[in-house]
């Protein structure tokens, strides 16, 4: 080497680029993978947060399907059993008709007691002459008092006059009313039911109602 003189300026450069490239090489390609690395972890995170929101959007629409599914069952069900408040209650009244006429003509015999007309429901239908067409909130009791009727009186306790025998009253819940029977005392309602009798006795024709926890004699 000594033969060949000394090593010139841009040899020196070139032999310590060539001594340095390796390392830069590799430290460039180290930094590379970690950028790469971290934006697939970002993309990762990404994707697994949507699944997750998704998933929970799901579960949250099902829960409220089926939400909705078990209101609708109940309801149907409370449908079903207020109707048939409403058909047992219509079968005793028929059951009743039967008394009721003896009754009367037991009583009429004596000029005693007779139900000349009887209906239980709204307050603003229930003085009418004749039962209201299409209101499913009033109904005709007279032969369910007529056929109480003993000796030319009628008893009648403060019990909810919808327990008695053939009466139910319509409980008016928005969009489905309720009914009563019997059987079953009816929900609570929103405009509480009263019983407007108009009976005769010794011949004289009078006019009473009663509030649904009123209790009374007649005459």
């Amino acid at each position: 080497p000594e033969t060949m003189g000394p090593v010139g300026v841009l040899d020196q450069a070139i032999f310590s680029l060539l001594y340095s490239l390796p390392p830069l090489c590799c430290r460039f390609g180290w930094l590379a993978y970690l950028s790469w690395s971290r934006r697939r972890a970002a993309k990762a995170s990404k994707k697994t947060t949507a699944a997750a929101s998704s998933s929970a959007a799901q579960q949250a629409d099902g829960g409220a399907q089926e939400e909705g599914e078990e209101e609708d069952a109940a309801a149907s069900a409370q449908n079903e059993q207020e109707l048939a408040r409403r058909t047992a209650a219509a079968e005793q009244r028929a059951l009743l008709a039967g008394e009721a006429a003896k009754r009367r003509s037991t009583e009429a015999a004596c000029n005693g007691l007779e139900i000349v007309r009887a209906f239980y429901g709204h307050p603003d239908a229930v003085r009418e002459t004749s039962l209201p067409a299409g209101r499913e909130d009033v109904i005709d009791v007279t032969d369910c008092l007529m056929a109480k009727v003993r000796n030319s009186s009628l008893q009648i306790s403060s019990a909810p006059k919808s327990t008695l025998l053939g009466f139910y009253y319509a409980s008016e819940r928005p969009g489905d009313p309720g009914l009563s029977s019997s059987s079953a005392p009816p929900p609570a309602p929103t405009v509480l039911p009263i019983l407007h009798v108009v009976y005769k006795f010794g011949g004289v024709e009078h006019s009473r109602s009663y509030q649904d926890t009123e209790s009374f004699i007649l005459p």
